[in-house]
C-alpha cells in the first residue's frame, strides 16, 4: 500500500493503467475546450498543472490550443507522449509547486481536484503563486475542485464500488477528517488474482478560503460555476469551477 501526493508521482505511477477508466464518462472532456475558448478566444496557450496522461490536454490540443503540462509521474508522461503524437502538447516533469515552467500562458488550468492533492496550506498557496507567475496579461487561472459537501454529507467512513472494466473492479473506502479538512481514499483495484491498493489524501478548501489564498498571490476571482457548462452552483453540486485573473494596480 502506498500513499499518494501531488509532488512525488506515486499517484500517477500506480494508477496509470486505470486512471482513465476511473474518470470515464465525465463531461469535462466535452465542455472544457469551449469553456477555455470563451475566456481567451484569440490566443489559446494553456499550462496545465497535473497533466497526467493527457485526459484533458488531448481534447484541448485537438481543439487548437497549445498545451504545456507539468506532471510528477514519469509513467503518466510516457503515456502522454504515446497518445499525443502529432499534437501541440509539451510535458515537463516536476512538482508544480516549484517554478518548473517558463514563459507566459493565456490560461493556467488546475483541474480535477489537483489543488486539493497538495498536502499543505502553504503548498496550495505556492501552487497558486506558480500559476499567477505564469499568467500572461489578461490571462486567467481555472481551478476545478470538489465541493466538500460531497463528503461532509455522508457518514465516515463509507465505501463505493465501481466496475472499471469487465475484469477490473474499484472499491474506494473514504475517511473524512473534518477538523483537518482532509479526505483519505483507499483505492482497492481488484483484477483476477490480484488486489492493488493506493492511499490518496486530499485537503479541501472552502470557496472563501480558496479565494483568500488566491488573493494572497495577486489573483482575484472573476467567475464561479458548478461545471464547465457554466451552470450555477446549487446545494447538490458536486464540483466547483473558479476563474481568477491577475489583480491590477500597485497592490498586486
Amino acid at each position: 500500500m502506498k500513499d499518494a501526493t501531488a509532488a512525488d508521482g506515486v499517484y500517477g505511477d500506480d494508477l496509470a493503467d486505470v486512471y482513465d477508466l476511473m474518470y470515464a464518462g465525465r463531461p469535462d472532456v466535452l465542455h472544457l475546450p469551449a469553456f477555455c475558448r470563451a475566456l481567451r478566444p484569440e490566443t489559446p496557450s494553456i499550462l496545465e498543472f497535473g497533466i497526467g496522461s493527457g485526459r484533458l490536454a488531448i481534447p484541448l490540443a485537438k481543439a487548437g490550443f497549445q498545451v504545456t503540462g507539468i506532471e510528477a509521474s514519469g509513467t503518466m508522461i510516457a503515456m502522454l507522449h504515446e497518445r499525443a503524437r502529432g499534437l501541440t502538447i509539451t510535458a515537463l516533469q516536476g512538482d508544480f509547486q516549484q517554478p518548473v515552467a517558463t514563459g507566459e500562458f493565456d490560461l493556467v488550468l488546475i483541474a480535477t481536484n489537483t489543488l486539493f492533492m497538495v498536502d499543505s496550506l502553504e503548498g496550495q498557496r505556492q501552487t497558486l503563486a506558480r500559476a499567477s507567475e505564469r499568467l500572461a496579461s489578461g490571462g486567467h487561472l481555472i481551478v476545478e475542485t470538489y465541493d466538500p459537501h460531497v463528503y461532509l454529507d455522508r457518514p465516515s467512513p463509507f465505501s463505493v464500488t465501481l466496475p472499471l472494466a469487465p475484469s477490473t473492479l474499484l472499491t474506494d473506502t473514504v475517511i473524512v477528517d473534518r477538523a483537518a479538512q482532509k479526505v483519505t481514499q483507499v483505492h482497492a483495484i481488484c483484477r483476477p488474482g490480484t488486489i492493488d491498493t493506493i492511499v490518496e489524501h486530499s485537503y479541501w478548501l472552502t470557496t472563501r478560503e480558496l479565494d483568500l489564498l488566491a488573493e494572497s498571490v495577486g489573483l482575484k476571482r472573476t467567475e464561479r460555476y458548478s461545471d464547465f457548462e457554466r451552470h450555477p452552483i446549487t446545494p447538490d453540486a458536486g464540483n466547483i469551477v473558479s476563474v481568477y485573473a491577475a489583480r491590477s494596480g500597485p497592490d498586486r
